[in-house]
């Protein structure tokens, strides 16, 4: 009994140096142990440091049952590095084991992810949008040359948006009746009458095509995207880029934004005396990166509005002007482009010229109604093919949208 009593002791003993030891460790306020991390840092980045920290202070490393890129999720600001430790392992849900040799994190339980907050609510009735859009960018000084007004020709709908622009009479400048002169360019829009081309959409699609053809602008996208009711859908025609920061306890982080052309829609579809119509929040950026010597300068234009649209309908967003700065060499060819160090020829017989244009963006914006759930399934019973319903569908608006250019005179 007295020995039983004396290995009791013992093992009390022992784990209370052990907590001791652990408390001391938490509690410890040399400015050698304390660590500042940022909430955007990668788990296993994190671990990595505070494994050095571990190592140099109680001879321990941390090792990680499974490599965790996800952010830490929390910030750290001058605590000690074992009690950062611990809480970052409580906030992400982890547990450890430690080891006279090591601290191992344990692998995540395997466990059901609950339903995100946006994702809750949803049944064979809920609703969906198939948001359509069309960019085109366009040359503004040459749509200012011919006397083109993209908006106007947009808002004609009974009648002819244009049959020839740009023709002249051909003896409008011979002073003899009998001389023969040249026949100026004229452009050939083939647009008659909203009939011929059809709803909104068709009708920009066309002028497009026309402008593209005659290079006036080009089309940059055409994507199409589906968007559950109240869910923000979004649309990016551009790319990303990294730029090298610093956050608030000194470490170097590396943040992405996103620059070109991009559409974030949030559809709202409601229903009343059995029409449906769809109030849409629009944003549309058009954004590029410069870089510079110090920092990074992004040129931006944002519009943001609210639309109501019913089943079908289209809208379009115009006035999202950017300026693009090309620098060209221009001289003799060949002398011109010779290194500097060659006598100096390439400044007697080039020059550098910087050239501006200005273009403007338009989007065309239509918003669909996507049939429920329990439609769908009703057609899938019928045995109705899906690729073919489609490709009969996008055949008939080629037709409908088809340019019919006037025959020169």
């Amino acid at each position: 009994m007295k020995n039983l009593l004396i290995i009791s002791l013992i093992f009390v003993s022992l784990s209370f140096a052990q907590s001791q030891r652990g408390f001391q460790k938490m509690l410890s306020s040399s400015p050698e142990e304390l660590v500042s991390l940022s909430g955007s840092m990668p788990f296993n980045q994190a671990m990595q440091m505070l494994s050095k920290m571990s190592k140099q202070f109680i001879n321990k490393i941390i090792v990680l049952s499974e490599d965790i890129t996800d952010p830490i999720g929390i910030d750290i600001i001058q605590m000690n590095w074992y009690r950062a430790l611990l809480l970052i392992l409580k906030y992400n849900n982890l547990e450890y084991a430690e080891t006279d040799e090591y601290i191992k994190v344990l692998p995540r339980k395997a466990e059901r992810p609950p339903i995100p907050e946006a994702l809750r609510g949803v049944d064979l009735n809920t609703r969906e949008v198939n948001i359509s859009a069309v960019f085109f960018e366009l040359d503004v000084a040459k749509s200012r040359e011919i006397g083109l007004n993209w908006k106007w020709l947009l808002s004609s709908t009974d009648m002819d948006i244009a049959g020839q622009l740009g023709q002249v009479d051909n003896n409008i400048f011979n002073l003899n009746p009998q001389q023969t002169t040249e026949q100026n360019k004229t452009f050939n829009l083939g647009l008659y009458s909203q009939k011929q081309i059809g709803d909104f959409i068709g009708r920009a699609t066309a002028l497009f095509n026309f402008f593209e053809q005659n290079q006036l602008g080009e089309v940059i996208a055409s994507p199409q995207v589906t968007v559950r009711d109240r869910v923000r859908g979004e649309i990016q025609v551009g790319a990303d880029f990294s730029t090298r920061e610093k956050d608030f306890a000194g470490n170097t982080v590396e943040r992405f934004y996103s620059t070109g052309t991009i559409i974030r829609v949030t559809p709202y579809v409601f229903e009343e005396d059995g029409k449906n119509y769809i109030l849409i929040e629009l944003e549309a950026e058009r954004s590029n990166a410069i870089p510079g010597q110090i920092s990074t300068e992004i040129k931006k234009t944002k519009a943001k509005t609210d639309v109501l649209l019913v089943d079908g309908e289209e809208t379009v967003i115009g006035g999202l002007y950017i300026t693009e700065e090309k620098t060209e060499r221009s001289g003799i060819p060949i002398l011109k482009d010779l290194p500097w160090w060659v006598f100096g020829i390439r400044y007697l017989t080039g020059f550098d010229k910087k050239t501006y244009s200005k273009k403007e963006l338009i989007i065309v914006l239509k918003a669909k109604l996507v049939p429920p759930l329990k439609e769908r399934f009703t057609s899938r019973k019928k045995n109705l093919n899906l690729i073919e319903k489609t490709r009969e569908q996008f055949q008939n608006e080629i037709k409908i949208y088809q340019m019919n250019p006037v025959e020169e005179k």
